[in-house]
């Protein structure tokens, strides 16, 4: 069953220049109980989209068109109360920086305590203590009740993160929104975090929607993954089958980009060239100044994105053909 469904979102920014848009005509749907990964370069659009779904977007940003349904209900049209009702509550996002996001003035506790008391999930300040202790146990914080008197800038960069998991997780949310949850983290600690959100995610049966850049990082995680290219969704299908035939040239390019030590090439496959800026897309395919197998169709024509088999959807002229 549905849990969550974007249908053409469009977003950007208001600029002295007139609109930007940055998330153009965007469309999927998240099921119950599913790890859903959206994958991308920086500048994509990513984060953006994940805003957009909890309505974050503050001045400049703005959205300018679509529908977010979370279990029928639009987000876009509720009302401010009703919003703040979901968000948090039944919506829990873990942020790209927790340090930018975590009160430098309040302890890790005190934080973690006053969304469960404004979601009204506790009864006092006493059982919110408890609980937000348990949770930090939970996420593996040592010492958790010590932890719970601590101030972000006592805490790793590992354990921010899993302070930011526990502050998500404390209203037992029903979707969690990770975006990058593992960025500026060393590799060890990236896996102890990614096992973590599987995990939690297992044993509250709660969606996921995993945004992140790294395909290796979803591979054997998500269950379904979209890919994402300047503003717009050019594959998406089930993870197994994107990793075995990735049919959109972008994501040949990314499968290929990640380190393989097996190999004895000494020299790292690369995407050339960089995301358009937006506002300034290349016309037609948005990726055909960097494809290696683009032709004069694709500089002319923007290709839809459309089911090519069941359950697969890919914008290309030329899907399936290996770069």
């Amino acid at each position: 069953m549905t849990l969550l469904k974007v249908e053409g979102l469009k977003a950007g920014f208001e600029t002295t220049d007139g609109s930007v848009t940055v998330v153009d005509d965007v469309s999927f749907d998240i099921k119950e109980s599913e790890i859903f990964a959206l994958v991308g370069e920086s500048g994509c659009g990513k984060s953006v989209t994940a805003y957009s779904i909890l309505n974050l977007l503050s001045p400049p940003g703005k959205i300018f068109a679509g529908h977010i349904f979370f279990q029928n209900e639009d987000l876009l049209s509720i009302d401010l109360k009703r919003l703040n009702d979901i968000r948090g509550r039944k919506i829990g996002m873990v942020f790209q920086e927790p340090s930018s996001f975590l009160n430098p003035v309040f302890t890790i506790g005190e934080q973690i305590v006053e969304t469960m008391i404004f979601h009204k999930v506790v009864q006092n300040i006493s059982q919110a203590k408890k609980k937000a202790i348990s949770f930090l146990e939970r996420v593996g914080i040592p010492f958790a009740e010590k932890r719970f008197y601590s101030y972000p800038h006592e805490l790793s960069g590992g354990m921010k993160q899993r302070s930011m998991i526990a502050m998500a997780l404390s209203c037992n949310p029903e979707l969690l929104i990770a975006d990058e949850p593992t960025t500026a983290l060393d590799v060890t600690v990236q896996e102890q975090i990614m096992n973590l959100l599987e995990d939690l995610q297992k044993e509250l049966k709660m969606s996921v929607l995993l945004i992140t850049h790294n395909l290796s990082l979803v591979a054997e995680r998500a269950e379904r993954v979209a890919v994402m290219y300047a503003g717009k969704i050019v594959e998406e299908t089930k993870t197994e089958l994107l990793l075995e035939k990735p049919l959109h040239p972008y994501t040949q390019g990314l499968i290929k980009s990640v380190p393989d030590i097996t190999l004895k090439e000494k020299k790292l496959y690369s995407i050339p060239g960089v995301v358009p800026v937006p506002g300034k897309m290349p016309q037609g395919c948005r990726f055909s100044n960097r494809c290696p197998i683009a032709s004069d169709i694709c500089k002319k024509k923007e290709p839809v994105l459309e089911n090519i088999e069941s359950d697969r959807r890919v914008a290309c002229f030329f899907a399936g053909e290996q770069i």
